[in-house]
């Protein structure tokens, strides 16, 4: 009788191992069902930012725009700030000029 109780034992120990480590098993299936849901959504997610991402070919007709623009108003400027400049030294001669003859109509008058 000592073999068979012993045997029982050994039965039971088996038992309760594989009892145990279906448990876990079973804890493990739970947990990787809950990660592949987390990346199911994170996949989701990236997909749908994925869809508001500007394309190549867009990004280079709205840059292509971007430059084009960009470039005729430095030019505008450019043509503005020349012609500011003209008249600037216009205006210095032009001061010059008459305080010149200011000067000689000064210098003219007090001599006599």
């Amino acid at each position: 009788m000592g073999k068979r109780t012993e045997s029982i034992a050994v039965r039971e120990y088996v038992d309760l191992r594989f009892a145990e480590l279906e448990r876990r098993i079973d804890l493990g299936g739970d947990d990787m069902e809950r990660r592949l849901g987390e990346m199911n959504k994170f996949r989701e997610q990236l997909r749908e930012q994925a869809g508001s991402f500007l394309t190549t070919d867009k990004y280079e007709v709205r840059h292509e725009n971007l430059t084009e623009r960009h470039n005729n108003d430095v030019q505008r400027l450019e043509s503005r700030l020349n012609n500011l400049t003209w008249k600037v030294v216009a205006v210095s001669a032009t001061t010059t000029l008459l305080v010149s003859v200011v000067l000689v109509l000064l210098s003219g008058a007090l001599k006599l």
